[in-house]
């Protein structure tokens, strides 16, 4: 795995948020919405990203807070569309871990903050 890198001239869907797009080679990406004095709204977390079992972490400042298996549909011709699907466990520490490691770019504010709600996070019973 390599470090994640900023995708700039990401796509911007919602008037006065900035949508913010980090990924790697071949295993995360990392979305951030910010509003427009550059606070984190929401972040999701997607990573295994091409495998079998992609997994999301989406956080959203209004208290929603989940991880979700990725299904991805695509047909001959036809773009790919992600659809987050039922809850998940995390694996905290092997997560935290990665994501400390290839994250090292990544602006310390974010960083942190993204790295503290992996272990926050508290699995489904």
């Amino acid at each position: 795995m390599a470090e994640i890198h900023e995708i700039y001239n990401t796509r911007q869907t919602e008037p006065g948020v900035k949508r913010r797009w980090f990924t790697d080679s071949d295993y995360w990406d990392l979305y951030i919405w910010e509003d427009p004095g550059g606070n984190m709204n929401s972040f999701q977390l997607c990573y295994n990203r091409g495998y079998t079992d992609e997994k999301a972490l989406t956080w959203k400042k209004t208290g929603n807070y989940r991880h979700n298996s990725v299904n991805s549909t695509a047909s001959w011709g036809k773009a790919k569309t992600d659809v987050l699907s039922q809850r998940e466990s995390l694996d905290n520490t092997k997560i935290y871990d990665s994501f400390q490691r290839d994250s090292k770019v990544l602006e310390i504010k974010y960083r942190e903050f993204i790295l503290r709600k992996i272990r926050e996070y508290e699995n489904p019973a």
